[in-house]
């Protein structure tokens, strides 16, 4: 699951579809960022490897796994202990 994104394009769409000019509110949560991007229940299951219409690709740039840290989920009961929540270090575009 995608819980939050850097926007770098589209910036414009974002903040007409959240209703919301400041930046840093666009995307820093999953809610925030499925509206953001007009996500609806529509879209479940689409194959975001190879749908044509919405699909993932390699950003710009390139990560180093020494830039990703791995911490405790929030917001659960069952496998709290349990480090599937990955990000990238100091970055402010973490959902909170």
């Amino acid at each position: 699951m995608i819980r939050a994104l850097q926007p770098l394009d589209g910036i414009e769409y974002m903040r007409t579809f959240r209703k919301q000019n400041k930046l840093a509110a666009l995307t820093s949560g999953p809610g925030k960022l499925t509206q953001a991007l007009n996500l609806t229940r529509e879209h479940n299951c689409i194959d975001l490897v190879n749908s044509d219409n919405l699909f993932l690709t390699e950003g710009p740039s390139v990560i180093r796994s020494s830039d990703i840290i791995a911490t405790e989920r929030v917001g659960i009961r069952v496998g709290c202990e349990k480090r599937w929540r990955f990000s990238l270090i100091n970055n402010d575009w973490v959902s909170k």
